[in-house]
């Protein structure tokens, strides 16, 4: 904790490539640390110079790498909708599919690496954006949509309903599944014979327990069952697994999914 906390206050002082703070409080809390304040970048993307300031919030887990920080814009500059990458769930930032942040700061858990490899990146897009009416490069879809997106791609799989059927089938069972079972994506071998060694690899920084809460997401858009309020007061307590287990076999039998 104390190492953590001194690492926080450096960067907070004496800033990184391109980036550094102002004006900011460090609030010490039980679980996170809290900051406040403003953020400056001067920062270039394929000659493209920007120099912008935000005001933030970031709260930063003391679990950090296994929970990603919650960074929010505080001013009112940035608008809490998805079409602005805001989450609804906590009113942050959607810095990107929590596979990829999680693979990023794995290789690299500190507070300065997060700011400069993954809040920077979206502060500069969001300027970009406002300046160019278009974002510098591809994002992902919303949501449910994206997630699926990231594990059609990781796990290559035909199309979007073998992804939803190979993830429901893989996040059931409460420990990661064992190699033995036949592979869910269909091909007729055993999982550790097919799919294992890039689950294994993906659940090295992305837990099997970060896979079910991705899950959760995609079942959430995937059903015609109102979760809204069931996720605002479920989903950060112990009992998000629980939720996942109903939402999961609701699907199942609607779609009869084997």
């Amino acid at each position: 904790m104390n190492n953590l906390v001194d690492e926080v206050y450096d960067v907070i002082t004496n800033g990184g490539v391109g980036f550094n703070f102002k004006e900011t409080s460090l609030h010490i809390l039980k679980d996170k640390i809290e900051i406040t304040g403003q953020i400056q970048f001067n920062q270039i993307y394929k000659e493209v110079q920007l120099q912008d300031e935000y005001s933030i919030q970031i709260l930063f887990p003391t679990d950090f790498p296994n929970t990603i920080p919650i960074v929010r814009e505080i001013s009112g500059r940035i608008e809490s909708s998805a079409d602005y990458h805001n989450n609804k769930e906590n009113d942050g930032f959607c810095l990107g599919v929590p596979g990829e942040i999680h693979k990023k700061i794995h290789k690299n858990p500190t507070f300065k690496y997060f700011i400069s490899e993954i809040v920077i990146p979206f502060l500069y897009a969001n300027t970009f954006r406002e300046k160019y009416k278009k974002y510098p490069w591809t994002t992902r879809a919303h949501f449910g949509i994206g997630l699926i997106e990231y594990y059609q791609n990781l796990f290559n799989l035909e199309n979007e309903e073998l992804t939803k059927k190979f993830l429901y089938n893989i996040a059931i069972s409460k420990e990661a599944i064992k190699g033995h079972i036949q592979c869910p994506c269909g091909s007729g071998k055993k999982f550790r014979n097919c799919h294992r060694p890039l689950y294994t690899k993906l659940i090295t920084y992305h837990s099997h327990n970060d896979v079910q809460k991705d899950v959760l997401y995609i079942l959430k858009d995937d059903t015609t069952l109102n979760l809204d309020k069931i996720f605002r007061e479920k989903m950060h307590t112990k009992k998000w697994y629980k939720l996942y287990r109903i939402c999961l076999i609701q699907i199942i039998r609607r779609k009869k999914i084997k």
